[in-house]
């Protein structure tokens, strides 16, 4: 009588940096790892299932730049801004240079940038992002309209504007005045994110990720975490008690690098969690979602 083998009761996911027939088996628990995954979900019981689909929305052209709100979804396409929700559809909102474009959201405004365009959303309705006059006491700094940029984050109450491997700081809570001569800070290499978390701000460059400790711009303290390049568009703030292991209650980045997935936390925290599984070809720009706790990203080939 034939022996019978169990092939497959669970997966812990992918694993193509080893030979397929050098992956984990043994008779109680079958093969667990794959060596290749096709457009396939892995629920929490290590169970594979079919990814599902999607539907086109109706629109044509080139689409990206997305940016989700609690009302609306930002996203360029052809060289206008659009906001769109399903209660009205898809809505033109103005003209905007084609290109990769940052948002960060303050109250019930979202700012936008890129290097040739930048404005203020609320809503539907866009308006100039330009200095403001200047009240207050009798000063001899110099202010100006914001830079153009490419990256763009609320920090400690300063805007944070990124552009080559230079990030401007606006004023304390006056985010149309920046001081060019005195509030940056040349980081060293072309800018590839910026994010933050509880206890400072990540900054990722060509070829390191950088950790900048403390609560101000003008007074933090540098920490090199890793070698790794982050893929611009791929970061994601998420819970850490999705990570049990690590225990880290409040939320943090989560990233794709040219060697894999990363978490970045407080205090310098860092994680890659797939270099001993999986490799892939990395590229220079990507995209990202989180969905029901899954972090999906793609890469720009």
């Amino acid at each position: 009588m034939s022996k019978r083998y169990l092939l497959l009761q669970a997966t812990t996911g992918l694993n193509n940096k080893v030979d397929p027939a050098r992956l984990k088996y043994n008779p109680e628990n079958g093969v667990t790892e794959l060596a290749e995954a096709v457009n396939i979900d892995i629920d929490s019981t290590g169970r594979p299932r079919r990814r599902k689909g999607f539907s086109r929305v109706g629109l044509h052209g080139t689409v990206h730049s997305l940016y989700p709100t609690s009302d609306f979804l930002y996203f360029v396409s052809d060289g206008v801004i659009h906001a769109m929700n399903e209660a009205e559809g898809i809505t033109d909102l103005c003209g905007i240079s084609d290109e990769r474009t940052s948002y960060e959201t303050v109250g019930d405004k979202v700012y936008f940038s890129n290097m040739r365009s930048r404005g203020i959303i609320i809503g539907t309705t866009v308006n100039n992002w330009d200095k403001q006059d200047y009240v207050g006491p009798k000063t001899y700094r110099t202010y100006q309209s914001p830079p153009p940029g490419n990256f763009l984050l609320l920090f400690n109450g300063r805007m944070l504007i990124g552009a080559g491997d230079v990030i401007y700081a606006s004023e304390r809570f006056a985010y149309s005045w920046f001081d060019m001569a005195r509030d940056y800070m040349q980081v060293g290499a072309d800018l590839r994110m910026l994010a933050k978390v509880r206890t400072g701000l990540y900054v990722g460059v060509n070829g390191r990720i950088l950790y900048y400790h403390g609560k101000d711009f003008s007074d933090v303290g540098l920490n090199v975490v890793s070698d790794e390049t982050i893929i611009t568009g791929t970061e994601q703030m998420i819970q850490g008690s999705t990570f049990p292991d690590y225990r880290i209650n409040e939320p943090i980045i989560i990233a794709a690098t040219n060697k894999g997935i990363v978490l970045l936390g407080p205090d310098g925290f860092y994680k890659n969690l797939t270099e001993d599984k999986v490799v892939y070809e990395a590229g220079k720009f990507g995209g990202s979602v989180l969905i029901d706790k899954r972090y999906i990203f793609s890469i720009e080939p």
